[in-house]
């Protein structure tokens, strides 16, 4: 858990920190002061013309070489980050580092404001996105949420979490629920009509000229971003994993190569965004995802020495240490399985979000956050349980709750607009009419693309199937009395 305890050695810390920084600013002023002599200006000017490089002299650049290696970063090309980093990033975006919340004297001074916020009043709740990177994403909300009821001032904190079906906010949580994408998706699943997904598989294909399956294309979307995208993190994790296999004898021939090649197999077959391991003491749901996670992995797997499987699979569930005669580190072991955590989260994201919903278009409205394209409509029984989980969460958040703050829906950011959505899936009524203008879409198409005569007269025919294609400019595709079975279901 987190504390506001201060500790000497950090006083200590940021005291010679601002010491230096006050130096730097005095020798800054100094420096600025001398700089209006017209000689120490030539003088300066001379002296930064020999760290220029001369493309002629091979040799010219080592003394701004030898000047930049004197420093405490590493200048390097911006591609270089694919394959070697050594601290955290938003994504995979050089620009946006990572901090550690997760120690206590870091979180203070970065919530400085919030606190302040909060403890006069003016801040009434917080939405939290991406918790999910985060080391302890409960710790943290729980850290928010006493905090605020410290200053006197409860909290309403909402977090953007993606959950699968299968999945549950964790009850341990003191969190006023998430942003909505279930509830979105739920709703969403209402206008789509499950017994025809068969027909759109047949014009999707058709259109294509080849079938995709969509767990093949999420699963080479995973594999495409762990090797390249986010590579470099993959690398820090098999880093830290190989010191933890050379600590005992029982895997200390489990190579570096190996164990990053089983790691990436085990992210690719993750289930959900990631698990929430705190400490040895594991949920049951918890170790259920890693086992499976390996298992699956394993069966796909071509690497020969399959007890690179079995080892990573008591890492992550913090239970290789507790073998007998074992010389592994219990707090490296977790500290890696909550490292693991933060590293699978990003690549689900990008994977499924960023790629897979752009590759499998066989019917967009259900391209939606926390989504599952291959996903059939809700039926009353799934609706139903739906409606239970938003109950028993009001229930809860109303019992924590007081000063009046009542749960509520929340406001989400949806990457399709609502009624872009509601025409989208309005398709799945009216197949017959979808086939027939995506036939003649294409027909079109063909036509044009093998003549160029009366071009922009074809185009317009393109466009205006486009439209009826879409469900736009006609009048009874947009009146919610004309959703045929999407409307019963509703």
């Amino acid at each position: 858990m987190f504390s506001f305890r201060r500790s000497n050695w950090w006083d200590a810390v940021r005291n010679e920190a601002l010491a230096v920084r006050r130096r730097v600013l005095a020798l800054e002023h100094d420096l600025a002061d001398l700089a209006r002599d017209p000689q120490v200006r030539a003088a300066i000017e001379r002296a930064c013309a020999s760290f220029t490089p001369d493309p002629e002299d091979a040799h010219s650049g080592d003394a701004l070489d030898e000047l930049l290696g004197t420093q405490h970063y590493r200048l390097a090309f911006w591609r270089v980050a694919v394959d070697d980093i050594n601290y955290r990033r938003f994504f995979d975006i050089n620009d946006l580092a990572g901090i550690r919340v997760e120690d206590a004297e870091v979180l203070a001074q970065t919530h400085r404001l919030i606190f302040e916020m909060i403890g006069d009043g003016r801040l009434q709740g917080l939405r939290i996105d991406h918790i999910d990177g985060l080391y302890n994403p409960g710790g943290y909300a729980n850290l928010l949420h006493e905090r605020a009821e410290a200053l006197g001032h409860p909290l309403y904190l909402v977090i953007e979490k993606i959950l699968a079906p299968f999945e549950r906010l964790r009850a341990g949580w003191l969190v006023d629920g998430t942003t909505g994408y279930e509830f979105m998706n739920a709703v969403n699943g209402l206008f789509v009509d499950a017994n025809v997904e068969r027909f759109f598989d047949r014009i999707y294909a058709r259109a294509l000229g080849s079938t995709l399956d969509y767990h093949e294309i999420a699963l080479e979307a995973k594999r495409s971003i762990i090797n390249i995208n986010l590579a470099s993190e993959l690398s820090v994790l098999a880093t830290d994993l190989a010191r933890i296999a050379a600590s005992d004898r029982r895997s200390s021939d489990f190579t570096f190569i190996g164990l990053r090649r089983a790691l990436a197999e085990v992210v690719a077959a993750f289930p959900v965004y990631r698990t929430y391991v705190v400490s040895e003491d594991i949920a049951p749901e918890g170790r259920e995802i890693f086992e499976a996670a390996v298992a699956l992995a394993q069966r796909r797997s071509a690497l020969a020495d399959t007890a690179l499987f079995d080892f990573i699979a008591d890492v992550l569930c913090v239970r290789v240490h507790l073998q007998r005669a074992t010389h592994y580190d219990r707090k490296a072991v977790l500290r890696f399985a909550m490292r693991f955590q933060q590293y699978t989260s990003p690549v689900m994201a990008k994977s499924i979000q960023d790629t897979a919903f752009y590759r499998y278009l066989r019917l967009v409205s259900l391209n939606e956050v926390g989504g599952e394209p291959p996903a059939r409509s809700l039926g009353d029984r799934d609706t139903r349980s739906q409606a239970r989980r938003g109950h028993a969460l009001a229930h809860r958040c109303a019992e924590r709750s007081t000063g009046g703050v009542e749960p509520c829906a929340t406001p989400l950011v949806a990457p399709q607009p609502r009624q872009a959505r509601r025409r989208r899936a309005l398709r799945a009524e009216c197949q017959r009419r979808v086939f027939s203008l995506s036939d003649r879409t294409r027909n079109l198409a063909d036509r044009v693309a093998r003549s160029g005569d009366g071009f922009e007269r074809r185009l317009r025919g393109i466009r205006r199937a486009d439209r009826r294609l879409h469900g736009e400019g006609d009048a009874r595709s947009q009146s919610p009395y004309e959703l045929g079975q999407s409307g019963r279901r509703v």
